[in-house]
């Protein structure tokens, strides 16, 4: 699949795996929207991906448990992009906090909810 120039949007992507999924991208020359909870890291990602071939790479900082913002980032991304051809859906709250039954009710709806 031709990725040069496709508009990407990657959550989660300021940090593990989302980083790695980011830079693996960028080397095809794609534009990319990364999104995550923190500016300082988010604009690492976006510098190493302009520098590994991203035809364009911008971090933007977004809560995924809060809908508005969702709205909101989603509306700058497709005002700056034109639209998006590919969501890489890879955010998520991971919580270290032992067996199932002995995670908070509040901690599991975070984790599903992002």
């Amino acid at each position: 699949m031709e990725l040069r120039d496709k508009r990407i949007l990657v959550t989660g992507g300021s940090d593990g795996i989302g980083r790695h999924i980011c830079l693996k991208l960028a080397e095809t020359g794609a534009r990319l929207a990364i999104l995550g909870r923190d500016e300082t890291r988010l604009q690492a990602v976006a510098e190493a991906c302009k520098a590994a071939g991203a035809s364009e790479a911008i971090g933007l900082t977004c809560d995924l448990q809060d809908p508005l913002a969702i709205d909101q980032t989603a509306a700058q991304v497709v005002e700056r992009f034109g639209g998006l051809d590919i969501l890489i859906n890879n955010a998520g709250i991971w919580h270290k906090a032992g067996p199932l039954d002995t995670i908070a009710r509040e901690m599991l709806q975070a984790t599903v909810q992002t």
